[in-house]
């Protein structure tokens, strides 16, 4: 075929005549660079399934996520709630959560590092209502730097005005968490 192209190498070098790939010519591959796969030792996913938490009034609550689909490295505690990070890097982390309330103003959902109220250790969503707003569903995404043995806690918080039932809803589907390490 006249359209196609062909380019035949056994070695690729940087700038600085370092070898990078190379081929013996019977088609054993040699790399010198080290890829990494960060998820098969940080990636999980847990959701609530212990029935709902009930948290305070105006107070944040760390979410106990009891059941895991998957668990690599065995840094998510089920306990806790919290994710202890095995080595130092930048991991991507989504949590979805579900409140509860009959009289709910302000539904809140957070990730917070090592349980900081500073804004640099803060990701977070926040939902303001009128009364009677009774369920909300609140997503948040962030992608944080850890350290090795830092760790992150998902939190809700609810306003309300006189009820006393204010609820984390249990379901795989509606309040979960995920993460891994990216880079």
């Amino acid at each position: 075929d006249r359209n196609m192209s062909i380019l035949k190498t056994n070695q690729i070098t940087d700038l600085g005549g370092n070898n990078i790939i190379s081929s013996n010519g019977s088609g054993t591959f040699t790399q010198s660079f080290a890829a990494t796969d960060h998820f098969s030792t940080t990636g999980f996913q847990a959701y609530k399934s212990g029935g709902d938490q009930t948290i305070s009034n105006n107070t944040w609550t760390t979410c106990t996520f009891e059941s895991t689909d998957y668990n690599f490295g065995t840094c998510w505690n089920t306990s806790t709630g919290l994710y202890t990070a095995p080595s130092t890097g930048y991991y991507n982390f989504n949590v979805s959560m579900s409140l509860y309330n009959p009289n709910g103003r302000n539904f809140m959902v957070r990730i917070t590092r090592q349980l900081s109220t500073s804004a640099a250790d803060l990701k977070q969503s926040r939902m303001e209502f009128g009364n009677y707003q009774d369920l909300k569903t609140i997503h948040v995404n962030a992608v944080m730097y850890l350290t090795a043995s830092q760790y992150v806690a998902f939190q809700g918080y609810i306003e309300q005005d006189s009820s006393s039932d204010r609820r984390i809803l249990t379901g795989q589907e509606i309040t979960y968490v995920k993460g891994e390490r990216i880079y």
